[in-house]
């Protein structure tokens, strides 16, 4: 498989799980979907479970970055990306 494809394998860990979409065929990435409705106070944390597992391949890397709306709200992720967790 060359650099221009990349097949990006993810299972549902959870029956409430949601299969990552993407918005429009010129997406970057994928949408995820939260598994439960999680409060984030001000100045503080959260992990946010999706129920899914994903297989992201050697020679790449996975990153999760808030949704454009949520700074709007004040909700604005440090460094602006998040890890991809192996929990």
């Amino acid at each position: 498989m060359g650099r221009d494809t990349v097949e990006v394998r993810f299972a549902k860990l959870h029956e409430n799980a949601h299969a990552p979409t993407r918005g429009s065929e010129q997406a970057a990435g994928w949408d995820l979907r939260a598994l439960e409705e999680t409060f984030v106070g001000r100045g503080t944390s959260a992990k946010i479970r999706t129920g899914l597992s994903v297989a992201i391949p050697e020679g790449w890397e996975g990153q999760i970055r808030s949704r454009s709306s949520l700074g709007a709200k004040g909700m604005i992720m440090p460094n602006g990306v998040g890890t991809i967790d192996s929990d």
